[in-house]
């Protein structure tokens, strides 16, 4: 993994929905989570989780589900915090506007866990 080639303390791993979008078996897409996951924590990495962004298009609420179930100390709940605002994404339903940027990381610094 080339990320681990790049020896950072912390990753915030934010991932799952074009592989959503695009037709992964979510069981798929949960193995490889997982595996990449244990990768970086066996190099060392610090991992912290964005449990995925809320969007009009793809519904990701089961996958954000898991990563809360199975991450739990190390969650950034980004998911209930975009699910609950409006006028937070572009016009194409899915990427967040500058609204939508700027709560994702007011969200991730009031959580406290990226020091």
């Amino acid at each position: 993994m080339v990320l681990i080639a790049l020896s950072p303390a912390k990753v915030l791993l934010a991932v799952g929905r074009n592989d959503i979008a695009f037709g992964m078996n979510r069981d798929t897409l949960k193995e490889r989570y997982a595996k990449a996951v244990r990768e970086m924590q066996a190099a060392g990495i610090e991992v912290y989780h964005i449990n995925c962004i809320y969007e009009a298009v793809i519904g990701q609420n089961s996958f954000s589900k898991w990563i809360t179930s199975h991450y739990t100390e190390n969650v950034i709940d980004t998911y209930t915090a975009t699910s609950n605002a409006h006028n937070i994404l572009s016009a194409d339903s899915v990427h967040p506007n500058q609204a939508g940027n700027d709560l994702i990381a007011e969200t991730v610094i009031k959580s406290g866990k990226l020091k």
